[in-house]
């Protein structure tokens, strides 16, 4: 998980910002199943591949990807690197799920991606948190918490539960589902292009559920 940060981090840093969630949203499921399918030696069927082009299409269009200048930028690497790492975690959960619950093993992952991280960082960054006021606290509590602990984790129930190869097709589902989340939150308009790229990831999803055999 260490590295799937790290990679964000950088492609953030140097890359296009705005493309972080366009990519690992459209490429994840992609590279997950191309994985699960040859390590479980599952058989590709039409469908599938016509469902995970038309996910990655509904988030393209989410996000109108073609008003993003550079957006072969080699920084933008790094967002490739993020979905590829992501797709091992999601694989390496559903072995570990097998033997231990998801709550334990996004424990132990985090603590031992922690301890990874931490000869990188300097202590006086460290405890400059510190001097943060509330808002980054709160933030900070949020995403390790909510985002990083009970989502991951119940994200990895759901892998060892459906496999690696059907579950990774809900994150199709992030983007439109932010949407949904701002429309309500912040009275944010959501055109025509959002609502079709959406239908597109909510029929890509359905489409890979409908599979014979689980992953």
């Amino acid at each position: 998980m260490a590295f799937t940060q790290l990679a964000n981090f950088a492609g953030l840093r140097i890359g296009t910002p705005g493309l972080a969630s366009v990519i690992f949203n459209a490429i994840n499921p992609m590279l997950t199943f191309i994985l699960a399918t040859y390590i479980f030696k599952l058989k590709i069927l039409k469908k599938d591949v016509l469902a995970l082009l038309l996910g990655a299409f509904g988030v393209a269009l989410i996000f109108n990807i073609w008003n993003f200048a550079g957006i072969f930028k080699i920084g933008n690497l790094y967002f490739f690197l993020n979905a590829l790492f992501f797709a091992f975690v999601t694989l390496i959960a559903q072995f570990a799920t097998r033997t231990t619950s998801a709550i334990i093993f996004s424990f132990y992952m985090g603590l031992f991606g922690a301890i990874f991280i931490l000869p990188f960082c300097s202590l006086d960054v460290i405890f400059s948190i510190f001097n943060k006021d509330y808002m980054f606290w709160f933030n900070l509590i949020f995403m390790a918490g909510i985002s990083g602990g009970f989502c991951t984790a119940g994200y990895f129930y759901i892998v060892g539960k459906l496999g690696s190869a059907t579950s990774s097709s809900f994150i199709f589902l992030v983007p439109i589902g932010s949407y949904i989340a701002g429309y309500f939150a912040y009275n944010e308009t959501i055109d025509a292009m959002t609502l079709i790229g959406g239908f597109c990831a909510l029929l890509a999803v359905y489409i890979i559920n409908r599979r014979s055999k689980l992953a």
